[in-house]
């Protein structure tokens, strides 16, 4: 009928095979053991915290706390070291510069403009999930003056968040006889 069975409980199969290709259906009763290996359990755990600092041009995909994490991810033989959480940090670069951060009370990412420069999240309740950069914030030149000059060709007041409205309606960037830097056309 197609159908072999083994009464005996204490059968030892030890090798089964099938004389030609087939397809079959194999129902058994398996008797395992299972060695916990010690060698790879922590003796001792040691907490501590430690400043330290991430430097350089960072682009938008980059996460910020997966370099900190492996920054600190040692992993050897005899011991491992992994960061457990940041709950403290400051973040400076270029005026106006755009981070997202997310803590452990937030859902989401949220965005943050560095408007003096600097920012400082320090908490003591949560941790930092999330921190990328995301670009500079521009601002408008609202300055007529300094407009004038700029489009006169100083552009050594035009700062790196600013940006300046040009008049016109052009259909490519050739078009533009003289472009200015940071100029919205």
């Amino acid at each position: 009928m197609g159908i072999f069975e083994l009464k005996e409980e204490n059968t030892l199969i030890t090798s089964l095979r099938f004389k030609y290709p087939v397809t079959a259906t194999i129902d058994y009763i398996a008797n395992l053991e299972e060695i916990e290996d010690t060698s790879g359990l922590a003796t001792k755990k040691y907490y501590y915290y430690k400043a330290g600092q991430l430097y350089g041009t960072f682009q938008s995909q980059d996460s910020l706390i997966k370099k900190i994490y492996n920054k600190y991810l040692l992993d050897y033989n005899k011991y491992y070291q992994r960061l457990l959480d940041i709950t403290r940090i400051r973040i400076e670069g270029p005026p106006g510069t755009v981070v997202y951060i997310q803590d452990s009370q937030d859902e989401e990412l949220k965005r943050h403009v560095l408007a003096n420069g600097q920012l400082e999240l320090q908490e003591s309740e949560t941790m930092i999930k999330g921190l990328y950069f995301y670009g500079i914030h521009m601002f408008e030149c609202s300055d007529p003056l300094r407009v004038n000059d700029i489009i006169k060709g100083d552009i050594q007041s035009l700062k790196n968040n600013e940006y300046i409205m040009m008049e016109g309606s052009y259909k490519s960037f050739e078009e533009i006889e003289k472009p200015i830097p940071n100029g919205v056309y």
